[in-house]
């Protein structure tokens, strides 16, 4: 998510009797609120916070069709391939804040 350029998400889970629980992920992309409802949900709460961001973020999914829409589709092309070509599966970005003045000293 962060590759893209999409805010840390949220999770709003609530318990479903004995069904376990059922989760919806709410995150900010391009400065669009997104809301994606995961309806299977998971035996405990974890499971159904981790089966929201698989939903948000598979192919073909609202998240996709959303970045194509803004004409992100290249970059999100580049970032499969770099998840693909990963000996780990996934990626991560990374920021480096810039040093004050003070750490020049």
């Amino acid at each position: 998510l962060q590759a893209m350029g999409i805010t840390r998400p949220s999770f709003d889970t609530v318990e479903c009797g004995k069904a376990g629980f059922q989760s919806t992920v709410s995150f900010y992309c391009r400065g669009e609120p997104m809301c994606i409802v995961d309806h299977e949900g998971g035996r405990s709460k974890e499971e159904a916070e981790g089966k929201a961001i698989l939903v948000a973020t598979q192919p073909g999914g609202q998240l996709e069709e959303w970045l194509i829409k803004l004409g992100l589709k290249d970059r999100l092309d580049r970032v499969r391939q770099l998840i693909e070509e990963s000996p780990v599966g996934h990626i991560g970005t990374l920021k480096i804040p810039q040093l004050s003045y003070e750490a020049f000293d």
